[in-house]
């Protein structure tokens, strides 16, 4: 793998964002029927929630892959940090849009997330920044 190549990191970025946002959601919700591997009979149980838990992930990851991997290639903290807060911006009224009118907060949370996961993940490279 080409050492600047991220695309792969990225999109493990967002599947393992999701994850950990969805998980905490069934803890703040204390709705743990998600959990209950059980409850899942049937390919159709299992369909329906891809369908309703997959659709995010997937289109943040389409819109947001190339400005990752400009800030993850770029020279400027500055610039870096710009994009990255337009990043949480926008995925905040995607979200807050398409998934959580009702509750506002979801969205701040799936923010404190994302900025927790980045880190995380990408430690190395934000140091990098020059």
């Amino acid at each position: 793998m080409e050492k600047h190549n991220y695309y792969s990191r990225i999109l493990l970025y967002f599947f393992v964002k999701y994850c950990v946002f969805y998980f905490f959601l069934i803890i703040k919700d204390e709705n743990y029927k998600l959990l209950k591997i059980s409850s899942y009979k049937k390919v159709e149980d299992v369909l329906y929630l891809l369908l309703i838990y997959l659709p995010l992930p997937l289109i943040c990851s389409i819109i947001f892959i190339f400005p990752f991997n400009y800030i993850l290639k770029s020279k400027s903290y500055l610039i870096a940090l710009v994009v990255f807060i337009l990043f949480l911006l926008i995925e905040y009224f995607i979200y807050t849009s398409l998934a959580s009118q009702l509750n506002l907060k979801n969205g701040l949370y799936n923010g404190l997330i994302s900025l927790i996961i980045f880190v995380l993940m990408f430690y190395k490279q934000i140091k990098a920044i020059s």
